[in-house]
């Protein structure tokens, strides 16, 4: 007969090995909580920005019915010799009592009782118990809370009751449900007033780019007209669609198809179809050729058109975009996307205005033969450092507009550059433009150095006198 898979195990195929030790680690009772593992399933495999949330979903909950008790006291009337464990010593004082391939993992941690409120408790026949009179054991049955060990976060909100059965059971750490009311009632409130630190479920939200869709938490990458798309699902109202994995991809808000060699407009009866030019342009390039798809090392995949790559997608967003064919380019190309790094347009002469207008990250842009680019042209990028535009004789208004850290600017040609231009940019050194360009308001704005004084042998700023007085 096949055992059981535990929780751990189930969340750790469907989650990662990461996700479900860090829920161990932070707290083990979330593995109790009813339907966990559908919870999970669209959550992806970060755990950071969403724990202090499924730890609220134990709805532990503190009745004080404003009577002062002693909480050794009350332990000591359910049976235990409770001790506060405020050293290193007293902290791993019980470790005697547990077999070892059943140590608390506290035992390791010479830390754990200046970050807890460590109480230690142990019944009076707790040495006379043999652990192998409990073949079958369960995680409140007499050995198991024969010795205890509560753990209360003194940052508060986190709450653990461990056991003798470390290891040996599923979830060990949330004996009695993590709630010490179970042990004897009143325990709860005592400890809060004891140690001033309240652990009772705090009302936590779910951290950015997550959403709660039918009682299941939801990790998305964009989230477009009530649309969210996750890697591998997308989801609308209160439906939850997954891709077929065998045949479709996400690319950022985009589904391809490998069946249909195209991108698709329709998704379950969902109109994918928005302002952003990149699906006609993508399936024009792909028209006629043979796909193929690349699994990476770093676990990326790589779309190739007759062998050539044309796009590289993890976790459902674009990293590596590469389009030989178009000449021409319309507005709102890849709008919204905040992911792409690298984008190689060898061909394309125009750029429409919103171009990339979202993406904070990419650092290489390949357009030598392009010769005008619109508004709002890479306006978030962040991280560009070279642009090479060698044929471009126009930008449009708030082209680079935030590119702080854009270095070098190659554009000989270029006639205009539109009003606030490159209007964050502090660390321009090398700006090749012609004498004869004009260039709007705010141009420069934030590049101080540039704009106090022009000075030829600290830079490489081909720029006429009287334009750099009105650049000031």
């Amino acid at each position: 007969m096949l055992k059981k898979r535990s929780m751990f195990d189930i969340i750790k195929k469907q989650n990662g090995e990461r996700f479900a030790k860090a829920i161990r680690s932070f707290d083990g009772g979330i593995f109790d909580i009813p339907n966990i593992d559908e919870i999970l399933k669209y959550a992806d495999k970060n755990p950071k920005p969403i724990i202090k949330y499924l730890s609220s979903l134990k709805g532990i909950h503190i009745e004080d019915d404003g009577i002062k008790r002693d909480p050794f006291e009350l332990l000591y009337q359910a049976g235990y010799h409770a001790q506060y464990a405020d050293t290193l010593e007293k902290q791993n004082s019980i470790e005697p009592y547990f077999t070892p391939s059943e140590r608390l993992c506290t035992f390791d941690d010479p830390t754990r009782y200046q970050k807890y409120y460590i109480i230690n408790a142990v019944k009076h026949n707790a040495a006379e118990l043999n652990r192998t009179n409990f073949k079958h054991p369960k995680r409140e049955d007499e050995y198991g809370t024969s010795v205890i060990s509560i753990q209360i976060l003194k940052k508060g909100g986190v709450i653990s009751i461990k056991n003798r059965y470390n290891h040996s059971i599923d979830n060990p750490d949330n004996t009695y449900n993590s709630n010490p009311d179970n042990i004897i009632y009143g325990l709860s409130a005592a400890l809060k007033n004891y140690f001033n630190v309240d652990f009772s479920s705090q009302q936590e939200p779910l951290g950015k780019n997550y959403v709660l869709i039918k009682d299941k938490i939801l990790k998305y990458n964009y989230e477009i007209n009530n649309v969210y798309y996750g890697k591998d699902f997308i989801a609308y109202g209160d439906q939850i669609y997954s891709i077929d994995k065998r045949s479709q991809i996400i690319m950022d808000y985009f589904i391809f198809d490998f069946k249909q060699k195209q991108i698709l407009k329709d998704f379950n009866g969902i109109n994918l179809t928005s302002n952003d030019c990149f699906a006609d342009i993508f399936n024009q390039e792909i028209s006629g050729t043979t796909i193929q798809i690349k699994r990476n090392p770093n676990k990326s995949h790589t779309i190739l058109a007759d062998g050539y790559p044309v796009v590289e997608i993890k976790d459902g967003t674009i990293r590596y975009l590469s389009l030989t064919q178009p000449t021409s380019i319309g507005a709102n190309f890849l709008l919204r996307d905040k992911t792409l790094r690298k984008i190689n347009l060898p061909n394309v002469k125009e750029v429409g205005d919103c171009f990339l207008r979202d993406d904070k990250v990419l650092s290489t842009i390949e357009m030598q033969k392009c010769e005008k680019v619109g508004h709002q042209f890479l306006y978030h990028d962040t991280m560009i450092r070279k642009i090479y535009l060698p044929e471009v004789v126009g930008f449009g208004d708030e082209a680079l507009h935030s590119a702080k850290k854009l270095r070098e600017l190659y554009s000989p040609k270029c006639q205009s550059f539109g009003d606030w231009g490159l209007y964050y940019n502090t660390d321009i050194k090398d700006l090749r433009l012609p004498d004869s360009i004009k260039v709007g308001q705010g141009f420069l704005h934030n590049n101080k150095q540039f704009s106090a004084r022009y000075n030829q042998q600290r830079t490489n700023i081909f720029i006429p006198y009287y334009l750099q007085q009105r650049i000031r």
